[in-house]
Order: structure tokens, then C-alpha cells, then sequence
């Protein structure tokens, strides 16, 4: 279980023999007591006010930076998952102890953005070429959402932004699922996503293509 939670938080395929107990331990207390918030899925971010809801974002966790200096100095793989909507200075601190940053960016149009989002994207691709500068590897995933951002014209220039990125060669595209209806409906909270279908697999080979 430990071995599962420490993979789960860094990212990193490690055998357990590779770690002490003290460090194991002191791994999932951080996890436990710092990085709860990171796993939480939106139903979660929805009863936050807006200005408190990006602090849900690795990024934003005070202890991330020490726990993921600690993974380095263990030869462990580090990697976070991030909007990286905040300024960079926050994700600057982060760098020297990242290998891998997996970066969603959702829609190259900005008004569009702020339409589905409530803010733009300009900071988010400003973030995207700055990381890719610092040298850390750096991944773009792109959720596909039914009438927001599933055209082939639309990821099509998500991947033409990633292709001017130093660095970047590799785009996941996510397709939409309504697994967490069940978790609002457990809040007493209304799924604001309704019956949106998820995209087809025929679907998602087609924009795959478009890339």
C-alpha cells in the first residue's frame, strides 16, 4: 500500500526495497496531510470559491517543492499534473526537482476559455513556453469535451502551439467520461455536465489524426 500511495504521488515505478521506513513514512505524511487536495476532482473544486479553487493545484501545495526535493534525493522520478494557470514564479520553485510535468492546456481561444473556465489562457501559454526553456520534460494533455473543444480544427491548434514548444513531442488527448456523477450525487449537488456524451473511440482516432 505504502509502495502504491508513493508511485500514485510521484509518478515513479519503484520497488519498496528501494526505501527506508522512515522515508516511506514521512512520504505518505506529506501526502496525507499536504497533498489530499491534489487528488480532489471537481465536485470537490465546485464548493470552493473561484479565487480559492487554484489552490487545489500541485503547484500551489506548500510542501510540494520538499517533497519532491526529498523523491530526488532518493533517485525517484518526479512528475506533477497541473493547469499551470498561477504565476511562474510558484512553478519556478518546482523546476530543479521536476522530471516531468504533465501541463493541461484546454483551448488555444482565449474568450472561449474564459467562457467554460472563468479566466483566459494567456498566462497558462506564456507558463507552457517558459517550462519548456527550463529544460524539464514536459507533456500536453488535452481533455476532449463534447462542444467545447472537440473539432479537428481545435486540437489541431492546441497541437500546432505544443509543436513551437522547445522540447515538447508527445500530446494525450483525454476524452470526457462522467465518472464523478455518482460523487456529486452524493454531495446533494446537481451534475452540471448532464447526459454529455463521452467521445467515441472513433471519435477520438479521427482528432488523434488531426494532430
Amino acid at each position: 500500500l505504502a509502495e502504491a500511495v508513493i508511485m500514485k504521488s510521484t509518478g515513479a515505478a519503484v520497488k519498496a526495497a528501494t526505501m527506508d521506513a522512515a522515508f516511506v513514512k514521512d512520504m505518505l505524511l506529506a501526502v496525507a496531510q499536504n497533498w489530499n487536495a491534489n487528488t480532489a476532482d471537481v465536485s470537490l473544486k465546485a464548493l470552493l470559491p473561484e479565487e480559492k479553487r487554484a489552490e487545489l493545484d500541485a503547484t500551489m501545495q506548500k510542501s510540494a517543492a520538499e517533497l519532491l526535493k526529498a523523491c530526488k534525493e532518493k533517485g525517484l522520478h518526479t512528475a506533477i499534473e497541473s493547469a499551470s494557470s498561477l504565476e511562474f514564479s510558484e512553478i519556478e520553485k518546482l523546476l530543479p526537482y521536476l522530471d516531468l510535468y504533465l501541463m493541461d492546456i484546454k483551448h488555444m481561444d482565449s474568450n472561449k476559455h474564459k467562457e467554460y473556465t472563468t479566466s483566459g489562457n494567456e498566462r497558462i501559454l506564456e507558463n507552457a513556453k517558459k517550462i519548456a526553456e527550463s529544460g524539464v520534460e514536459l507533456i500536453i494533455r488535452t481533455p476532449v469535451i463534447p462542444t467545447f473543444n472537440d473539432t479537428e480544427a481545435e486540437i489541431a491548434s492546441i497541437a500546432k502551439f505544443a509543436s513551437t514548444l522547445k522540447g515538447v513531442d508527445e500530446i494525450n488527448l483525454l476524452p470526457y467520461h462522467s465518472f464523478g456523477r455518482d460523487k456529486y450525487e452524493g454531495l446533494g449537488r446537481k451534475y452540471l455536465m448532464g447526459d454529455l456524451p463521452s467521445p467515441t473511440d472513433e471519435k477520438m482516432q479521427k482528432l488523434k489524426h488531426s494532430q
